[in-house]
Protein backbone atom coordinates (compact mmCIF):
# COMPACT_ATOMS: atom_id res chain seq x y z
CA UNK A 1 0.00 0.00 0.00
CA UNK A 2 1.25 2.99 -0.91
CA UNK A 3 0.64 6.39 1.09
CA UNK A 4 -0.21 9.84 -0.54
CA UNK A 5 3.44 11.60 0.76
CA UNK A 6 1.23 15.13 1.31
CA UNK A 7 -0.98 13.34 3.51
CA UNK A 8 1.69 11.74 5.35
CA UNK A 9 3.23 15.88 5.66
CA UNK A 10 0.16 17.14 6.73
CA UNK A 11 -0.11 14.58 9.60
CA UNK A 12 3.40 15.48 11.03
CA UNK A 13 3.14 19.21 10.21
CA UNK A 14 -0.54 19.20 12.29
CA UNK A 15 1.14 16.71 15.27
CA UNK A 16 4.22 18.94 15.15
CA UNK A 17 1.98 22.25 15.64
CA UNK A 18 -0.41 20.95 17.81
CA UNK A 19 2.03 20.12 20.47
CA UNK A 20 2.98 23.77 20.64
CA UNK A 21 1.08 25.51 23.12
CA UNK A 22 -0.17 29.06 20.35
CA UNK A 23 -2.53 27.18 18.15
CA UNK A 24 -6.02 25.28 18.39
CA UNK A 25 -7.47 24.25 15.50
CA UNK A 26 -5.07 24.04 12.13
CA UNK A 27 -5.85 23.01 8.45
CA UNK A 28 -2.79 22.62 5.74
CA UNK A 29 -3.67 23.55 2.12
CA UNK A 30 -1.20 23.71 -0.90
CA UNK A 31 -0.70 26.84 -2.62
CA UNK A 32 1.42 28.03 -5.36
CA UNK A 33 4.23 30.56 -5.35
CA UNK A 34 5.53 32.56 -7.97
CA UNK A 35 7.37 29.64 -9.79
CA UNK A 36 3.90 27.76 -9.45
CA UNK A 37 4.62 25.12 -7.18
CA UNK A 38 2.66 24.24 -4.61
CA UNK A 39 3.79 24.35 -1.04
CA UNK A 40 2.48 23.99 2.13
CA UNK A 41 0.01 26.91 3.72
CA UNK A 42 -1.36 26.82 7.16
CA UNK A 43 -4.36 28.59 8.24
CA UNK A 44 -4.30 28.63 12.00
CA UNK A 45 -6.70 30.05 14.92
CA UNK A 46 -5.01 31.25 17.95
CA UNK A 47 -5.77 30.17 21.76
CA UNK A 48 -7.53 33.08 23.12
CA UNK A 49 -5.44 36.17 24.49
CA UNK A 50 -2.57 35.22 21.90
CA UNK A 51 -1.96 37.50 19.57
CA UNK A 52 -0.92 37.14 15.68
CA UNK A 53 2.27 38.78 14.87
CA UNK A 54 5.09 38.58 12.44
CA UNK A 55 7.48 36.70 15.22
CA UNK A 56 5.43 34.72 15.94
CA UNK A 57 4.30 33.04 12.05
CA UNK A 58 8.52 32.82 11.87
CA UNK A 59 8.72 30.79 15.03
CA UNK A 60 5.94 28.07 14.33
CA UNK A 61 7.71 28.21 10.47
CA UNK A 62 11.50 27.13 12.73
CA UNK A 63 9.66 25.03 14.72
CA UNK A 64 8.12 22.65 11.72
CA UNK A 65 11.40 23.45 9.76
CA UNK A 66 13.53 22.36 12.52
CA UNK A 67 11.71 18.63 13.07
CA UNK A 68 11.03 17.61 9.40
CA UNK A 69 12.30 17.91 6.19
CA UNK A 70 12.72 21.64 5.05
CA UNK A 71 10.49 21.13 2.11
CA UNK A 72 7.47 20.25 4.30
CA UNK A 73 7.52 23.22 6.56
CA UNK A 74 4.45 25.65 5.75
CA UNK A 75 5.59 28.77 3.76
CA UNK A 76 2.71 30.75 4.82
CA UNK A 77 0.75 30.81 8.29
CA UNK A 78 -2.51 32.51 8.08
CA UNK A 79 -4.20 33.85 11.38
CA UNK A 80 -7.60 33.48 11.33
CA UNK A 81 -10.62 33.64 13.97
CA UNK A 82 -12.30 30.25 13.03
CA UNK A 83 -11.96 27.78 10.28
CA UNK A 84 -14.94 26.75 7.87
CA UNK A 85 -16.32 23.77 9.18
CA UNK A 86 -19.20 21.31 7.89
CA UNK A 87 -22.35 20.71 9.91
CA UNK A 88 -20.32 17.56 10.93
CA UNK A 89 -17.40 19.52 12.08
CA UNK A 90 -14.86 18.65 9.51
CA UNK A 91 -13.04 21.44 8.12
CA UNK A 92 -13.84 22.50 4.20
CA UNK A 93 -10.75 22.75 2.84
CA UNK A 94 -11.80 24.06 -0.82
CA UNK A 95 -13.24 27.04 1.06
CA UNK A 96 -9.70 27.65 2.08
CA UNK A 97 -8.36 26.90 -1.79
CA UNK A 98 -10.59 29.97 -2.84
CA UNK A 99 -8.58 33.13 -1.20
CA UNK A 100 -5.19 31.89 -3.70
CA UNK A 101 -7.98 31.59 -6.68
CA UNK A 102 -9.36 35.37 -5.78
CA UNK A 103 -12.36 34.40 -4.15
CA UNK A 104 -13.51 35.27 -0.58
CA UNK A 105 -13.11 33.13 2.00
CA UNK A 106 -16.70 33.24 3.59
CA UNK A 107 -18.13 32.55 0.26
Amino acid sequence: MQIDPTLHSTLENYKLLTNLVVPRPIAWVGEADEAQLVKPKAYVVLKQGVAASPGLEESLKQHVKSRLAPYKYPRWIEFVSELPKTATGKIQRFKLRRPALGKSFDS
